[in-house]
């Protein structure tokens, strides 16, 4: 086992349990909903729903992004080993993650992070060849400039201004048909409400997302860079450091939000906390790995974060199936605790699932029309198993 390759993927197959546990609730409820939830079971939601905003919200799509950006310069690196060009290669990556965007945003859930995850890899083509220091100072910089931003005097939502946009996305959730939802992703628009619409709008929303996310992206790169994950062993006293100051920080800033509702909190727990998180959780993970009572867990994690883009699109495709009226119909009808308690559920079966499906196969299967694509090439899909026997 490559230990290194291994933790990694664990990483990222832990990330998709906190993603889903927080898409579950926007699935479920609405996008806008979070100011003022309902709780259909009292304090048991609302014990839930407490849960999911102090470890969950925001927390894993930083971590997936992180990761997003560490396999940018693992991928660079390969493909140079190999002796080929690396932008042409990353281009046709970049191009098919913007179509799977695309499609899943469109057809499946409005929630997709593929397609802005595309948009900021072209943005990212600029820092890939800089050097490790000059990918940390950005960071840094951008970092500082979303923690001002998240300074507010009032720390208040005007949540109001979404509520013709969230009347009708109850609605559709609620009644409409399969074609009613994708009419509505490609004619509804929330910013439109505000006023950010058209051109100006799009590219509004394009350059705030690449600020708030890219960050966690060049953090990624930075580590990728350094190559410490090749190496973890020699670095575990330093991970051990990273997972206590991180975890304290993180928490220490999150329960004095909860209680002291201050402008310079609210900042640092919206600025900061999530980079921080991301640290904490992945640097458990990593400290996971030398405890053998947790190996078999962190393998399965492991096969999940091996398929992680075919296991974010199931995810959508299930919980949308669920909720929304051409399936099952149970939109804001469960709940935020047994919302968890599906997310439990269907995160284990895909932890079995995927590991029967790399057991026969080396990739899964959005993975394998990903790296075709990407390499023009047809990959090895199937293991073979005859050999093995």
């Amino acid at each position: 086992m490559n230990q290194r390759v291994e933790a990694v993927d664990a990483i990222r197959g832990f990330a998709l349990f906190g993603i889903l546990l927080v898409n579950m609730t926007l699935i479920q409820f609405g996008f806008f909903t979070s100011e003022k939830p309902t709780y259909l079971f009292g304090d048991l939601d609302k014990g839930a729903n407490w849960f999911i905003q102090f470890f969950g919200t925001h927390n894993f799509i930083s971590l997936f992004s992180f990761l997003f950006g560490l396999s940018i310069i693992l991928l660079q690196k390969s493909i140079i080993a190999k002796g080929k060009k690396f932008f042409p290669t990353y281009i046709r990556r970049i191009i098919i993650l913007l179509l799977l965007g695309y499609i899943h945003g469109t057809f499946v859930w409005e929630g997709d992070i593929l397609f802005a995850y595309g948009i900021i890899g072209i943005f990212l083509m600029m820092f890939i060849n800089r050097k490790p220091k000059t990918l940390l100072i950005w960071a840094i910089i951008l970092l500082a400039l979303i923690t001002l931003m998240s300074y507010q005097t009032d720390p208040s939502t005007n949540i109001d201004d979404f509520a013709p946009y969230t009347e009708k996305e109850h609605k559709v959730h609620q009644t409409g048909s399969y074609m009613d939802h994708v009419n509505f992703r490609l004619t509804e628009n929330p910013f439109d409400y505000m006023g950010i619409d058209g051109a100006f709008g799009l590219f509004f929303i394009s350059v705030f997302a690449i600020i708030f996310m890219c960050p966690l992206f060049l953090f990624g790169m930075y580590v990728g860079k350094k190559g410490w994950l090749f190496e973890v062993n020699k670095h575990i006293h330093a991970v051990k450091k990273i997972w206590f100051a991180t975890g304290l920080f993180s928490f220490t800033i999150k329960i004095l939000a909860m209680f002291v509702k201050h402008p310079l909190l609210i900042m640092l727990q919206d600025g900061l906390t999530p980079v921080t998180m991301t640290f904490f959780y992945g640097s458990t993970i990593i400290l996971l790995f030398h405890y053998k009572k947790a190996t078999r867990l962190l393998t399965y994690m492991a096969n999940i974060g091996k398929m992680s883009v075919s296991n974010y699109l199931a995810q959508s495709i299930i919980a949308t199936t669920i909720f929304y009226a051409y399936g099952f119909g149970l939109y804001g009808k469960i709940g935020y605790f047994f919302g968890i308690l599906l997310t439990i559920g269907i995160y284990t079966i895909q932890l079995f699932v995927s590991t029967y499906w790399l057991q026969k196969y080396r990739m899964g299967p959005v993975e394998y029309v990903w790296r075709l694509g990407t390499y023009l090439e047809k990959p090895r899909f199937k293991r073979d198993l005859d050999k093995a026997s």
